[in-house]
């Protein structure tokens, strides 16, 4: 081989061999600047988030803030203080309610503000003039008051439980000072009157028979109110007479005529006025069948 040729093909290959380098000098950066974009762009897009972050968390503390201030404000209210403490929980707040009986005596008793419960049983008392008690269901009574059947749950078992509520708060808790001051016919006209201003009501659940009658709920609500009343002031040496004659024996007696008289006039359609109905029972309870058949 000519020495010419062999010094041309080591130029040729010194060539290359620089022009690969070259290349793979530009490549590289060219490939280092596209990373450097990238972190730049990275970067810049975390500072964005970073910002949105915290300027979000800003504006949630601003309006928890505000949230807390407004009802702050509201609780300084004349009407939040006049109110305040006067209930374990603020859906409980009471107020004083004032009712005159037949006798023209005033009755002040404590009655609830609108709360769950209160909502649910105005729920209960529109359905059963709707439809049969039997046919109402927990989600019927819940969407009534505008609450979900956990809510309903962690207030009653179930509707019996809430009936008895009903029976309990509207007839025989109001009538708990009158029995203290020992005022038996106020009391009485009392518990008939609250029964015939939910007329309507009474008469549908009235007919409720089987387990958890209206018969056992009513029975069982006076016999606790009685019971109550027998404790504070004593049976007057009953259990001397018979051991069987104690406080819970007499209350159930009473309860169950108590019970026998109220659905006895609402089954009969409430027609005779309450006070006639106090005086009745009153006669009852305080002559014996002895003195009934020596009367003219």
């Amino acid at each position: 081989m000519l020495p010419g040729c062999v010094g041309n093909r080591r130029k040729t290959a010194e060539n290359t061999g620089n022009g690969r380098k070259e290349e793979n000098s530009r490549i590289h950066r060219k490939g280092w600047k596209r990373r450097e974009r990238q972190k730049t762009s990275e970067t810049a897009e975390t500072k964005k988030t970073l910002e949105y972050t915290g300027n979000g968390r800003k504006e949630e503390n601003i309006r928890i803030h505000r949230k807390r201030q407004k009802r702050r404000k509201q609780q300084n209210t004349p009407e939040r203080v006049e109110t305040k403490g006067t209930a374990e929980n603020a859906g409980d707040r009471k107020k004083t309610k004032r009712q005159r009986t037949a006798d023209g005596a005033e009755v002040v008793f404590l009655q609830e503000s609108r709360d769950v419960e209160w909502e649910l049983a105005q729920s209960l008392k529109k359905l059963v003039i709707e439809k049969p008690f039997e046919k109402i269901t927990i989600k019927q009574i819940a969407d009534g008051a505008g609450v979900i059947r956990v809510t309903f749950y962690n207030h009653f078992q179930d509707k019996y439980d809430l009936l008895a509520w009903i029976v309990r708060r509207d007839i025989f808790d109001p009538v708990k000072i009158l029995l203290s001051n020992l005022m038996y016919r106020q009391a009485l006209i009392l518990i008939f009157t609250n029964l015939r201003r939910d007329r309507d009501f009474y008469m549908k659940v009235g007919k409720i028979t089987g387990q958890n009658s209206f018969s056992e709920i009513v029975e069982d609500c006076a016999g606790r109110l009685i019971l109550e009343l027998l404790q504070e002031y004593g049976t007057a040496g009953s259990g001397r007479i018979h051991p069987m004659m104690t406080p819970e024996y007499i209350s159930r007696y009473y309860a169950n005529s108590m019970c026998y008289i109220m659905l006895d006039w609402i089954r009969n359609g409430m027609q005779t006025p309450p006070e006639d109905m106090a005086d009745i029972y009153m006669h009852l309870g305080t002559h014996s069948i002895q003195d009934l058949l020596k009367e003219d």
